[in-house]
């Protein structure tokens, strides 16, 4: 490498042109994911993971509640997020398990849930 290549690399006067320093990786600014997204983006991906966490919830409900449960995959995943906030509500009024903010656990989750199935079928039970 020629002794001016060499100098114009590391930013050093060569004549009268002064080089720009060589970029290396550790000047490149890194970008986090949480950098890039937007607001909207970010309550759009929770809305989507609260609707697929609330459907693998009211599918473990549906399969440890016996009897016919009520409607599709929509139905199920809302019955799910009802028992996660029943669960969630319970956990911080009534048993003083969460603080205020925090939000029930899976299992917690699936109970509510589980209750929520067995109300249904005492009230279809009921009006039958």
């Amino acid at each position: 490498m020629p002794p001016d290549a060499c100098a114009r690399r590391h930013g050093q006067t060569v004549g009268r042109i002064a080089a720009a320093p060589a970029r290396t990786m550790h000047d490149v600014p890194v970008r986090l994911m949480n950098d890039v997204t937007s607001p909207a983006k970010e309550i759009r991906m929770h809305w989507l993971w609260v609707f697929l966490i609330g459907l693998v919830v009211g599918l473990v409900a549906k399969l440890l509640t016996p009897g016919r449960d009520p409607g599709g995959f929509i139905v199920t995943a809302l019955i799910g997020i009802a028992g996660s906030l029943l669960a969630t509500w319970a956990g911080q009024n009534v048993f003083g398990w969460y603080q205020q903010g925090q939000s029930a656990g899976f299992i917690a989750s699936v109970i509510g849930a589980v209750v929520l199935l067995l109300i249904y079928h005492l009230l279809r039970r009921r009006s039958t």
